[in-house]
């Protein structure tokens, strides 16, 4: 008997180092109570063998010298945002960081950033709202950590009005403003020989305006150079609407570009009848078979409003020495249209024709 009973304490004497490894493994499926019944049985039954031996030898005693510890694994989860948990605050689409970790897991993904699996385990991104962010991780269970990046409120934008303190032109007779650079010249203003020639939308008044750092220009040959200038000129609104001259168009058609625009004006609600045809002819060209050619290189809508529209034309190769710039102006209301020209495209490079375009307003 005492022979069998120390083979028996020899072979859980084998087992029993084991255990503590065992029980810091996860036994996937096992329930924790039931591997602790087990050892509690093995315990129990280590014990009563203790005591038999004991007895054989002639004491008495109700103490164990074993002692088995067992430890329950647990999947576990971390995300920090700049290294730190909880939550941060950061500037308004500043960098941020996102890292997670995780043990005994078999999946993670964060979310709002869509990346599942293990191999990821830190994100950089910028910010632009307030946002938490969330890892869960799945394996012997569930684990989730969160952290929240407060961003603060984009700082407002300063728009610099680079015309806010130029000169005013003002005219009440025909009821308009516009604002010119400091360093310009009021050249003329006024009615010439020209002006006064009759015919639909013509032009009854005109205010020059000029750069004196602007080098001169020759506009013929054998002429003396003259200073490139920038003109708002007054016409009467007594032309035609382009859409009325149908039978002068089916003889003698609009090139597309043109009529492109015009639709696009009567589209969007503007009256027909405003539309005049003096607004499109820069660049127009017929031949006496009425062949039709557009020496513009652009024509566009760059504005449409509860007030006027305008029609911007650039590039138009009108005459026989520098592309031309030009943008009519068509008013709701009232018995006047206008026109911003600038005859060698000069001001049109340097951004001031658009400047000037740009503070033109009707007073009446």
């Amino acid at each position: 008997m005492k022979n069998k009973i120390i083979g028996f304490v020899l072979a859980i004497a084998l087992i029993v180092p084991s255990l503590s490894f065992a029980q810091t493994t996860s036994y996937v499926g096992v329930p924790d109570s039931i591997l602790q019944q087990l050892i509690n049985l093995l315990i129990q039954e280590i014990q009563n063998l203790e005591q038999q031996l004991l007895a054989l030898n002639g004491t008495n005693s109700t103490t164990t010298g074993i002692a088995i510890t067992t430890t329950t694994a647990t999947t576990t989860a971390t995300i920090t945002a700049n290294g730190s948990a909880g939550s941060i605050t950061v500037a308004y689409n500043a960098p941020v960081e996102i890292k997670w970790s995780s043990t005994n897991a078999s999946s993670c993904s964060v979310s709002p950033l869509k990346i599942s699996g293990l191999f990821g385990t830190s994100g950089n991104i910028n910010v632009t709202n307030s946002q938490t962010y969330t890892v869960l991780c799945n394996g012997i269970n569930e684990a989730s950590s969160s952290v929240f990046v407060n961003v603060l409120p984009a700082e407002s934008q300063k728009v610099v009005d680079e015309t806010a303190d130029w000169k005013t032109y003002y005219n009440e007779k025909y009821g308009f403003e516009l604002k010119y650079p400091n360093n310009f010249k009021i050249v003329s203003e006024g009615t010439g020989d020209y002006l006064n020639e009759q015919g639909a939308c013509s032009i009854i008044y005109e205010v020059t305006f000029a750069d004196p750092n602007k080098p001169k220009r020759f506009w013929e040959a054998g002429g003396e150079p003259i200073q490139s200038t920038i003109d708002l000129r007054v016409q009467e609104a007594d032309c035609s609407s382009i859409f009325d001259r149908k039978a002068y168009s089916d003889k003698f058609p609009y090139p597309q570009p043109v009529l492109k625009v015009a639709n696009d004006l009567l589209n969007s609600g503007f009256p027909k009848d405003k539309i005049y045809e003096g607004a499109f002819l820069s660049g127009v060209s017929w031949d006496g078979s009425g062949n039709v050619s557009y020496g513009c290189e652009n024509i566009n809508l760059v504005k449409n409003d509860s007030n006027f529209a305008v029609v911007k034309k650039s590039k138009c190769m009108n005459g026989p020495v520098y592309p031309e710039t030009d943008a009519s102006i068509l008013p709701l209301s009232g018995n006047f249209i206008f026109d911003l020209f600038d005859a060698a495209s000069d001001y049109q490079q340097d951004g001031s024709f658009d400047q000037i375009l740009s503070t033109f307003k009707l007073i009446k």
